[in-house]
């Protein structure tokens, strides 16, 4: 852990200091464009590195048992249009995106910050990993027993032999090597959903899309 750790975080920070020596070193040379392109890419660094370290106390809190549980009464349909502007961010103009709420109810009790934590990042990663465009559905359903969640994308996919580590720390597939990430955001989906007594499962075929479904009693 330590040594993945480290090398996460070199990666980054060797970014930010090549940046910043260039910009000691040519900054008042430089044109408007060519300076602020050293400064966004710092600054992408410092921003991946604050999520990597949040997802890393998130991580050590879950398996220290420290993270809290705190189910309350909840506007399930509201939630899931914060989630759904938050996660536009990574959205692209090749994406379409459709959402369906296909409950009667919208008030029920679940852990607010969890349920937040678990949707953003499944839809932020249906954007990621679809970097040619397509749709993104994001479909809300349920019976007497459970809600479902259920996001998929048409996007790069998962191949076979890498699906049983989907869910491990820090583990990246292949083909998504340039794509930014830290590798932990499923482990912590896993984690949150579990701690709802729930379950989440997925289907995958390389670079015909991957769906996601999130089950919550």
């Amino acid at each position: 852990f330590i040594s993945t750790i480290s090398h996460e975080f070199r990666t980054p920070l060797t970014s930010i200091l090549s940046s910043t020596e260039l910009l000691q070193k040519y900054g008042q040379k430089w044109d408007e464009d060519k300076f602020g392109e050293h400064v966004d890419r710092t600054k992408r660094a410092v921003e991946y590195l604050v999520r990597l370290l949040e997802d890393v106390l998130t991580i050590n809190r879950t398996e220290s048992g420290k993270i809290g549980f705190n189910p309350t009464l909840i506007n399930l349909k509201d939630i899931c249009k914060e989630v759904i502007e938050e996660s536009f961010s990574q959205a692209k103009d090749n994406h379409k995106f459709a959402f369906k709420y296909n409950l009667r109810r919208k008030e029920f009790t679940l852990d607010s910050n969890l349920l937040k934590f678990i949707l953003v990042n499944l839809i932020v990663n249906e954007f990621k990993y679809s970097p040619n465009g397509g749709e993104i559905k994001f479909i809300v359903s349920g019976n007497k027993k459970n809600i479902f969640f259920t996001i998929s994308d048409q996007g790069m996919g998962i191949t076979n032999s890498e699906k049983p580590f989907v869910y491990d720390n820090f583990f990246r597939s292949k083909n998504s090597a340039d794509i930014p990430g830290t590798g932990l955001g499923l482990s912590i989906v896993k984690r949150s959903v579990e701690l709802h007594h729930g379950s989440v499962n997925f289907i995958s075929k390389p670079k015909a899309g991957t769906t996601f479904k999130v089950s919550l009693p």
